[in-house]
Parts: structure tokens; C-alpha cells; sequence
């Protein structure tokens, strides 16, 4: 700077690196500067002499900002870290060395800390490297987005970094394609929607399963090297795939073409699994693939985890077809419970939420539509994962009930549930066109909601069936509501929609539900049949070849368990009857 005569001062700016000219910015007020040093690194924010303990509140955690994304990215690119408060209400810009951002943001609390460190990511992703056009945003925003979640990580663990992934997961997968137009590709963003959902949240959700994709290490090693490669420049979708495979020497291509040159998600989930116990414990899981927004097939490794209770034993698998199967010899005996992708390392179209409950009362499972009421705890802990599923559900193996199923969604309880635990479940749906809250269901209720129904199924062996269940409705014209039934039970729950036109033979639904668990069984299952008030039914245990084993009287008011430590390994039948006409079947798998 130079002070001239007049008492007046002319101040040159130089910076030594290029920048794109939209990085650059000069702004004027009568500021001070908050001054400090950060490993060698000048920082410098300018703000009025009012704000500035509010300042030193709000900046608390900027070291471990700048250590994290040092330790992902290397180096800092520039000479000094910079803000500048201005009177803005809508956020901050990321100008090189000069971050503007909203006065009130720098409040003095750490409510708007990820939206600072947002901005400060950018010196890497947007500045030292920015987007060759503005149909490849995600490289600036989206990559920025995700490093909320990374510096969040960081900062309070990976619970709360999981939290982050997963409400930003289930924005994507409800709002993106509403607010956007349609679904997009993220290197194919339309100019209208350079700064839409797509670019900042689905970009932020796709660099999560390109950092599990690659693994921390090899992450970091990627994202260094295109930085490197392409520094004070900029860069397309293609240089960032070809960076990365370069680095790493994994093949890229696949990856990308995807999830990122492909709009829309895949969705996997396992249809069955059988078990052959032996020298080693045999299991033949089959998998399917679906997809939300395109036609397009995946190749993908997803984690399959098998659970007793005791032990959980982890493979990964790779799933590239519609459907899969996947032989798996395991030094574990009687897996309850198989799961894929239970780490939730795959932005693919579902949201999960899983709890081991510790105490009775309300749970709300977070980002999948659902809450449990938890009434009696098992003396062995007990796991429940609710999977909101953002796909459409099979539909109806036997002829139509004049019943039309969602188009959009289905609920899928899964995990350990041991004896004595006792939950309520309650579903919400949202046919509103809030964008915040609806969009789920607006397609399925097309009158009152008089006419829904839930479904259920215990797996996806049996067809859909009405379960009772509390309608909780006040207007039955606003298209939300929720439904609540007492005994949660593992299985598939669906909307449904009385739609008579759609019917085959226009015959009344099912009714009557029977349901085992666990299932497979080891020790004991529990059988229910939801009968109607005063009816009683009779259950008959029948092995493979039909023979009659054992047989039960039962009521609405109760449920039957078998002892199933006197049979043998394999499958059975159980039948249930009422006046000698039957109701329904189950298979029960024992494994011992």
C-alpha cells in the first residue's frame, strides 16, 4: 500500500496464481482485521469492529477444518485463507482468498459452521480446480457439499457423518428430480439447473459411494492427483475419471458411466437366501437389482453382512444384473439375518435406520417415514433396520384385489427380533406437493384417503395381504396421514389404494396374515395369525412331503411357539384353518 500527502492510501493486490475471473471479488467497508496463523498459513477476516468476537466464537473449529482437508486434498493452494462479512443473507461465495459471506452466518455460535467450511473447501474444489462448464457443477458444489459431511466427520465421529450422508441421501432421492425437472446426470446438468439439487446434493451423495467405492486411502491418493494434474485450471467430468484412474490403476470407467454419466439410482436388495449346514455353513443368496429414474443396469460391489446375534461376518460381492447369485461358505452357523450394504456405503435408492433399543417408548427412525413404539424389551437384545424403500413394490402374485399398489415406495422391517420384544410401527405417507415433506404419494392417492390400505408380507415368497392396522387420518382429503400397527412384525409393508377398476375378478382382499419369526429358526419361532375378534383357527405343522407333525388350536388373542430343538434342519409347512376351509401357509426354515 501506499499513504499519499492527502492522507489518502492506494493499495495494490497481486495474486500470483490464476484464478477464473468469477473467484475474483473486492469489497469495501469499515472493516479490521481479524488476524491469526495457522501452520504456516496467514488467515485474515475482515469484519466490523462489532463482530469480531463473534468471530472468534463462530471460527472455533477452523484448524480442524483446514487439517482435514489438507489431509484428503494436500496443501493449501493459496497464500492466506480469507473471509470477508458483508450484508448477504443468502450464504457465501467462494472468491480465492477472499471468501464473501453472509455477516449474520458469523453469529457467534457454531450453527453455520459447515456453511464456512463449505466455502473454505472450495479453495481446492472450484478454485485451484474449477468446472470446465457449468454442466459438470458437481465438481465445485457437489464435491463442496460433501465436505460438509467430511469435515462434520472429522469434528463429532462417524455417527454423526452417517447422519449427514443420510438425511442428504433421502433429499435426494425425494426432491432432486422435482426441483430439478427431472432426474439428471451429474456431468449433464442443464444451464437452468447449474445450481439445483443435483449439482450441490446429488453430487455430495455420489462422492460418499465413490469414497467407499475406492477406500480412504486410495480416495485421497485420486483426488490429490487430479487436483495436482489440473491445478489453477479446470477440468470435466471425463479428466476427474481419468485423474483417479491413473492414480489409483482401478478403472474408472465403469464407475462413472454409472453413477455419474447416468441419471437416476439403482436399487439392490436380496430376494431370498437359502442354507446348507455342513463343514462349513453353505449360503446361496440371490439378489436383485431395480432402478429409480432410469432402465439402466450397475455393476457394483456391495457389502453382504450375515448376523446370528453373536457374530456378524461380512463379504462383498459384486452385483451386475438384475438378478444374482451368490454361493458363500461361512464359518457361521444359523445367520438370521442377512443384510446387504448395512454400513449404508452405497448411495443407491433406499434410506435405513437402525436401532438396538435399550429402553420402551417412541423411536423415530430417521429419514425412512417410520417410528417404532417400543412397548417390551427382549432380555437379549434386539435389532430392528427399517429400509424405506424408493421403489416400487412387486405386485400381486395371485389375481388383483382391486387393489392398486404404490408406484413409488415400500417399507421393509428387517433384523433380530428376539422373544419377549413387542413393538408398534408407524407409517407415514405424504401425497402433498410440499417440498419439503411430500411428493410420496401424490401419485397413488388420486381420491380420499378413505380408500388406502397398508399391506404387509412376511417375505417376498408370500403375496400381499391387508393387515390391521389404525388408520390415523384428519382430513381425508389433505393426502397425509400415517398408519399404526400394534405388533411390528419383519417383512414388507406397502400402500395400497382401493381402485376396483383394476380388478381381475373383483374379489374381496385377504384378511388373515400368518407370519413366523424368526425365520429362519433355531431354537424357537413364534407363529401369529391375525384372525377377526372371536374367530378360532387351527394350525397344522406339516413337513416337506405333507405329513401331519404337531397341531395347534388358536385365537385372535394369541400366537403359537414351537420348540424347535426336537426336529431336524430344513423346511416345513404350517397351515392355518377356520372351519375347515384354509387361510393361508408359511414355510418355516430351521437351522440348528
Amino acid at each position: 500500500s501506499i499513504i499519499h500527502s492527502d492522507f489518502t492510501t492506494t493499495w495494490h493486490w497481486i495474486m500470483n496464481d490464476p484464478i477464473p475471473t468469477y473467484l475474483a471479488c473486492l469489497v469495501t467497508g469499515p472493516y479490521i482485521s481479524w488476524t491469526r496463523n495457522y501452520s504456516g498459513i496467514p488467515i485474515e477476516i475482515a469484519a466490523l469492529p462489532a463482530d469480531t468476537a463473534n468471530v472468534s466464537a463462530t471460527f472455533t473449529n477452523l484448524p480442524a477444518a483446514i487439517n482435514t482437508f489438507v489431509d484428503y486434498y494436500g496443501p493449501y493452494p493459496f497464500n492466506k485463507i480469507g473471509y470477508s462479512l458483508v450484508n448477504f443473507t443468502a450464504g457465501a461465495m467462494e472468491h480465492a482468498t477472499n471468501i464473501s459471506i453472509g455477516r449474520a452466518f458469523i453469529n457467534g455460535t457454531l450453527g453455520y459452521e459447515t456453511l464456512w467450511a463449505h466455502e473454505l473447501s472450495h479453495m481446492w474444489w472450484g478454485d485451484k480446480v474449477t468446472c470446465k462448464t457449468d454442466a459438470d457443477m458437481w465438481l465445485n458444489e457437489g464435491w463442496a457439499s460433501f465436505n460438509e459431511a467430511l469435515f462434520t466427520q472429522a469434528l463429532y465421529g462417524n455417527t454423526a457423518y452417517k447422519n449427514w450422508i443420510r438425511t442428504n441421501h433421502r433429499k435426494v432421492l425425494q426432491f432432486a428430480h422435482i426441483s430439478d425437472g427431472s432426474y439428471l446426470a451429474l456431468n449433464a446438468i442443464p444451464s437452468d439447473y447449474t445450481y439445483g439439487a443435483t449439482a450441490y446434493q446429488k453430487g455430495a451423495d455420489i462422492v460418499h459411494t465413490l469414497r467407499n467405492y475406492l477406500g480412504d486411502s486410495l480416495f485421497k491418493v485420486g483426488t490429490q492427483h487430479y487436483l495436482d494434474s489440473f491445478a489453477y485450471g479446470n477440468a470435466s467430468s471425463a479428466d476427474l475419471r481419468d485423474a483417479l484412474t491413473s492414480a489409483t490403476g482401478i478403472n474408472m470407467s465403469r464407475f462413472f458411466d454409472d453413477w455419474i454419466f447416468t441419471p437416476g439410482f439403482p436399487h439392490f436388495s436380496i430376494d431370498s437366501v437359502v442354507y446348507f449346514p455342513g463343514g462349513l455353513d453353505h449360503y446361496f443368496v440371490y439378489t436383485r437389482q431395480r432402478s429409480k429414474g432410469n432402465l439402466h443396469v450397475y455393476k457394483m460391489p456391495v457389502d453382504i453382512t450375515f448376523s446370528n446375534g453373536i457374530t456378524d461376518t461380512t463379504v462383498t460381492v459384486v452385483i451386475d444384473s438384475a438378478t444374482n447369485m451368490f454361493h458363500i461358505p461361512l464359518i457361521i452357523a444359523n445367520a438370521t439375518w442377512v443384510s446387504l450394504d448395512r454400513n449404508e456405503k452405497i448411495s443407491d435408492a433406499i434410506t435405513d435406520f437402525e436401532i438396538t433399543p435399550t429402553s420402551t417408548g417412541n423411536q423415530n427412525m430417521s429419514e425412512t417415514n417410520t417410528s417404532l413404539n417400543v412397548q417390551t424389551l427382549s432380555s437379549t437384545p434386539s435389532t430392528i433396520r427399517i429400509e424405506h424403500n424408493w421403489v416400487a413394490p412387486d405386485g400381486f402374485k395371485q389375481s388383483n384385489p382391486g387393489i392398486r399398489l404404490s408406484d413409488y415406495h415400500y417399507w421393509k422391517v428387517d433384523g433380530i427380533i428376539n422373544p419377549g420384544f413387542l413393538s408398534k410401527i408407524t407409517f407415514q405417507y405424504n401425497g402433498s406437493l410440499s417440498t419439503s415433506s411430500g411428493y410420496l404419494d401424490n401419485t397413488l392417492i388420486t381420491g380420499t384417503e378413505d380408500s388406502l390400505v397398508l399391506l404387509y408380507r412376511p417375505s417376498v415368497a408370500n403375496d400381499w395381504q391387508i393387515i390391521n392396522a389404525n388408520h390415523n387420518i384428519g382430513s381425508a382429503f389433505d393426502k397425509i396421514g400415517s398408519y399404526t400397527v400394534d405388533t411390528m412384525l419383519i417383512g414388507e409393508y406397502a400402500l395400497g389404494y382401493r381402485d376396483y377398476t383394476v380388478s381381475i375378478n373383483n374379489v374381496s382382499p385377504k384378511r388373515i396374515i400368518l407370519s413366523v419369526q424368526p425365520n429362519p429358526a433355531y431354537d424357537t419361532c413364534r407363529i401369529n395369525a391375525q384372525l377377526m375378534k372371536n374367530e378360532v383357527g387351527v394350525l397344522i405343522l406339516l413337513d416337506v412331503r405333507g405329513r401331519e407333525i404337531r397341531k395347534w388350536k388358536i385365537d385372535a388373542k394369541n400366537s403359537v411357539v414351537i420348540d424347535c430343538t426336537s426336529l431336524k434342519n430344513g423346511e416345513y409347512v404350517v397351515q392355518l384353518l377356520s372351519q375347515k376351509k384354509l387361510l393361508d401357509t408359511a414355510k418355516i426354515i430351521i437351522h440348528k
